[in-house]
């Protein structure tokens, strides 16, 4: 698993160099609640004036919507006159249900390109449902081009289901796959209420974006200035209800944040809907700083080099192809764990691996400074064919079917984000048992533990390996401390944990003791840290 960084060289292309222009834009995303009959006080007749103030009012270039029913988008069209609107109904692709619609100020930008999909396992059929959600959900996308300063960049909507974690993951998973396949390595923002709070896996996934994701960033958490308004966007209609923040506005890396604003409107006990409003004022960062009058590329890291087999467990030998997503990079290596520089081994093929190895590259290339390492241990040995017996916490009821088999196939994780649901562990200790197909002598355990600071994903505190021959009566051989967990490490890290023992066994235990809360470096909230493990087995 990869955190992969790609510098567009193509989309500078598309600034024109005489005219830079304005590299601002402003904004909003706004669960609008749509026109029911059983809001009372707050029912959208009441409402409109109260929207249509703020509409108004605000200075805003592009205002993205959830749960917009006809009736509403044609308020908001009259209300919003200077703006082009694109937008479908989320049960026929065409006018039926609540719709997530973007609109934009037609002077700014051109519209380059339209479409929508639905949250499913079929994303191109209107009205199609995914993963038990009890509605469609769609995302509406538009590609834009400020008329003036030539920036291009798309806008993703959406509104994600409330009904389980589980239906959202998928969601993620999928609008990320679809942003990746339309929006690959260009400016990206992504508006919606996404049910769920800065905790919840839905988000790490939205903000960690693990292997083939571009990172993105919550605008709320990035913002120069602090932000203003009361930090939260769910309030039921109850000012006391104030305890939650699902809308979220996401960039990714093409974006500065300016300031960030949620408005907590409430104007006469009648609430402007029963989310609030929020803004983010971005700038393009295209990479350029202007320096007596010209314009100069700053420095950037060239992308890390990548290990193009999963394979970590070898008996006789592998071979390890290394590649760099940039063009006309050289790649430097070592084979004994140090850190390589540009008097290492200089990389032209395949590697042939014959022993237990720790491969270490690096990539350089003209105007880039060196990459972060790419690191990653081999094992000579025979994989042991392991059959998981209990996780403690058991994992959710819906993977309980899956039975983890790929912890044991001698591979790392590189697409299968959804696995680690297995043993991904928020705020506790993790208990793994399994069991080998004949009692043996093992010599060896190891486990590959994924380490991500940015989404608050840390190695253990501690490792205990107990082993035993009934499954019953178990015999508790060594604990591995981990000193400093939260060590600063770069980016995305397979860390492989090897515990040496010396007993004959069937069943083998593996308690992993969770770090504790996010240092205030990573999670100005103090989140629970999580325990993802990716692979383990004994040699």
């Amino acid at each position: 698993m990869r955190f992969l960084v790609l510098i567009s060289l193509a989309f500078l292309v598309l600034i024109p160099s005489c005219n830079i222009g304005s590299k601002d834009l402003t904004i909003v995303s706004f669960n609008i609640r749509y026109a029911g009959d059983s809001d009372g006080a707050n029912s959208w007749e009441n409402r409109k004036p109260v929207v249509s103030k703020f509409l108004k009012k605000g200075r805003f270039d592009i205002v993205c919507f959830q749960e917009v029913l006809n009736v509403q988008l044609d308020f908001l069209s009259e209300t919003l006159a200077d703006y082009t609107v694109i937008s479908a109904g989320r049960e026929d692709g065409l006018s039926k249900g609540e719709q997530c619609p973007i609109f934009f100020k037609t002077s700014k930008f051109n519209l380059l390109a339209r479409s929508h999909f639905w949250l499913s396992e079929n994303p191109e059929e209107p009205g199609s449902i995914g993963w038990g959600a009890h509605h469609p959900r769609i995302v509406t996308w538009v590609k834009l081009q400020n008329k003036h300063s030539g920036h291009i960049f798309f806008v993703f909507n959406t509104h994600l289901s409330y009904v389980s974690e589980f239906t959202r993951n998928k969601s993620v998973l999928l609008l990320l796959d679809k942003i990746k396949s339309i929006a690959d390595n260009v400016p990206v923002v992504v508006t919606g209420d996404f049910n769920d709070t800065p905790s919840s896996q839905s988000y790490m996934l939205m903000t960690g974006n693990w292997h083939r994701y571009f990172s993105f960033s919550d605008a709320y958490k990035i913002s120069t200035f602090p932000a203003s308004g009361n930090g939260f966007t769910y309030n039921g209609f109850d000012e006391k209800q104030g305890i939650k923040r699902i809308d979220y506005i996401f960039v990714n890396g093409y974006f500065d944040v300016s300031n960030f604003t949620t408005y907590d409107i409430v104007k006469d006990s009648v609430f402007i809907s029963d989310h609030y409003p929020i803004e983010a004022k971005l700038k393009f960062n295209i990479n350029r700083l202007e320096r007596n009058g010209e314009n100069k590329p700053l420095p950037k890291f060239a992308p890390k080099p990548v290990f193009e087999t999963s394979q970590i467990i070898f008996e006789t030998s592998i071979i390890v192809p290394i590649r760099s997503d940039l063009l006309n990079a050289d790649i430097f290596y070592t084979l004994n764990g140090e850190i390589p520089d540009s008097t290492s081994k200089k990389y032209d093929s395949p590697l042939t691996l014959k022993e237990t190895t720790t491969l270490t590259a690096i990539a350089s290339a003209d105007k880039f400074l060196t990459s972060p390492p790419a690191k990653r241990t081999f094992l000579k040995g025979k994989i042991n064919a392991a059959k998981l017996v209990s996780i403690k916490p058991r994992p959710g009821h819906h993977f309980s079917s899956q039975r983890c088999n790929w912890l044991f196939d001698g591979r790392i994780m590189e697409d299968q984000i959804q696995n680690t649901e297995c043993v991904n562990i928020s705020d506790k200790d993790l208990e793994i048992v399994f069991k080998l197909t004949k009692p043996q002598h093992i010599s060896e355990v190891y486990v590959s533990i994924l380490v991500d600071h940015e989404i608050c994903v840390f190695p253990p505190k501690s490792i205990t390996v107990s082993i035993s021959k009934d499954g019953s009566n178990y015999m508790n051989m060594t604990t591995v401390e981990n000193s400093d967990p939260f060590k600063r490490r770069e980016g995305k890290v397979h860390l492989l944990q090897r515990i040496k023992i010396s007993g004959e066994a069937r069943y083998v235990k593996i308690r992993l003791k969770n770090p504790g809360s996010c240092p205030l470096e990573y999670s100005e909230n103090k989140e629970p840290s999580r325990m993802i493990i990716d692979e383990t087995g004994v040699l």
